[in-house]
């Protein structure tokens, strides 16, 4: 077993077990201790489970997974799809969106060529693309910070200046526009159809 198969096999016992030990999981897979422990990090620094003291645990709060990694891993066996797959998904409603209103979106790349338009970044949807995560500072004059909206509050006049590190703890307090983020998840097997995907 590949290491990557180890680890979404952790996560599958993850889902069923709310207490992983490493003793249970080594024994499990026949690896080491020490080769468990690595793969528990890797899954905690992505945000897929809570490591603690001798296992891990699934994450409870604030440690999720990109939304196109979720809908990959959270779905059940036959509504699984596959990293290009997601990519395809994200590109296709990107490429309706953009014919849907030229004037106001671009699925374009390069900066220079987007004339002020909305860029649709479906290339965030590919396996190893990386995305800044929520609450995360940005290295920019400000300390701005990658602050969670709703759509309600995604209008014109939008200042993500208005977001930043020393604004967070006053942040905290107002209600998570994120809170029903997981009731979206669906089975996209149907839309890939529909699409030609």
């Amino acid at each position: 077993m590949i290491p990557e198969q180890r680890r979404d096999a952790i996560l599958e016992m993850a889902r069923q077990i709310s207490e992983l030990k490493v003793e249970d999981i080594a024994a499990r897979f026949g690896v080491s201790r020490e080769t468990v422990r690595r793969d528990l990090a890797r899954l905690d620094a992505r945000g897929l489970l809570r490591r603690v003291h001798g296992g891990a645990h699934p994450p409870q709060t604030g440690a999720e997974a990109p939304f196109h990694r979720r809908l990959i891993e959270n779905a059940d066996a036959k509504a699984r799809i596959e990293w290009d797959q997601c990519k395809a998904f994200a590109r296709a409603v990107s490429e309706l969106m953009r014919q849907d209103d030229p004037d106001r979106f671009t699925t374009t790349l390069a900066k220079k060529a987007r004339g002020g338009k909305i860029f649709l970044d479906y290339l965030r949807n590919g396996r190893m693309a990386t995305a800044v995560a929520p609450w995360s500072p940005r290295a920019r004059p400000g300390a701005g910070i990658a602050f969670p909206l709703s759509w309600g509050q995604v209008k014109k006049g939008l200042d993500p200046r208005a977001f930043t590190l020393p604004d967070a703890p006053a942040l905290l307090k107002k209600p998570d526009p994120w809170k029903d983020f997981r009731g979206a998840e669906t089975n996209l097997r149907p839309v890939l159809k529909t699409l030609g995907v």
